[in-house]
């Protein structure tokens, strides 16, 4: 649904998938950029931080949540996201 631009559809089928699985950082990520792209950002930005909870290695969540601060014109807590993305062992997705 995502693909297909049914934002509405997307979000609610990530909101069932971590009420399902609620560590499952991987649907956070995508819930995060479900409601990035539905201008949410306040809950963009709670979903990454679950992701990030949940998958604490993976580069992919911070980067996702400096681009909600970067929206939301944080851009001390956005240059703080990608400083603890870079802090990662190299080769973490």
């Amino acid at each position: 649904y995502q693909n297909k631009k049914d934002l509405k559809t997307a979000r609610q089928l990530y909101e069932k998938a971590v009420a399902l699985a609620p560590n499952y950082g991987t649907a956070w990520n995508r819930l995060g950029g479900v409601c990035s792209d539905l201008n949410d950002l306040l809950t963009a930005e709670a979903a990454y931080k679950k992701a990030i909870r949940f998958m604490p290695g993976n580069r992919e969540p911070y980067w996702n949540l400096s681009l909600a601060y970067c929206q939301q014109k944080n851009y001390r807590a956005a240059r703080e996201a990608l400083v603890q993305a870079k802090t990662l062992p190299k080769g973490t997705p």
